[in-house]
């Protein structure tokens, strides 16, 4: 059996991986050279990882894949880590009524800085409120973990409200800034409250700090 190639077998007596490096087209091979290969137990079953170029994604079952990079576990499945991120939650645009955000996942963020830009205003004594939501998972009321009540400041005009752990419960970042010192969930949303039916132009930006 002068050509026959090494093989690796499991506890069944199954192959996994011949011993050896096929070369490139062309290209010469390395037979009957010892492979190296990442291996992985179920329980039940021994399985080579396949190696190769990829990115780690979300909501991965943390099988057969080689990761490149912190994943941590959600209580269901992993996820990639993330360092501070800037999220836009709402585009500039006129709105004549109260509008909520999509829910927003929150991965390893312990709290949030939101940024109101308003560009246009109604005038008058009509005024925006700015609600931070937890959102349950199971159906349920949703749970407000900040309220800010915003007066019209003129035209333009920026809101800043803050909501991590350790901050001082105390304004700052501008007049009517508001700051709260509590963690943020793993599901959230926020929610623009307008007084009146005035239009009023506006964004609304996130920044999730770790």
């Amino acid at each position: 059996m002068r050509d026959s190639q090494p093989v690796l077998y499991d506890s069944s007596g199954n192959p996994l991986l011949p011993l050896s490096v096929a070369g490139a087209a062309g290209g010469n091979a390395l037979n009957r050279i010892p492979a190296v290969a990442a291996m992985s137990f179920d329980g039940s079953n021994i399985a080579h990882l396949p190696f190769g170029p990829g990115a780690l994604s979300d909501a991965d079952g943390g099988v057969n894949s080689l990761a490149t990079g912190v994943q941590l576990f959600n209580g269901a499945t992993f996820d990639r880590s993330r360092n501070s991120e800037y999220r836009l939650l709402l585009a500039s645009a006129a709105r004549t009524s109260t509008t909520l955000t999509a829910t927003q996942t929150n991965y390893n963020h312990r709290g949030i800085q939101l940024v109101l830009n308003v560009t246009v205003n109604p005038g008058g004594a009509q005024t925006l409120q700015v609600n931070v939501y937890s959102v349950p998972t199971v159906v349920g009321a949703f749970g407000i973990l900040q309220t800010a009540a915003l007066a019209n400041s003129g035209n333009p005009w920026t809101q800043h409200i803050t909501m991590v752990p350790g901050c001082p419960d105390a304004p700052f970042g501008g007049t009517g800034a508001t700051a709260k010192q509590i963690a943020l969930p793993r599901f959230f949303a926020v929610q623009v409250v307008h007084s009146g039916a005035g239009s009023w132009t506006y964004s609304l930006e996130a920044f999730l700090i770790l």
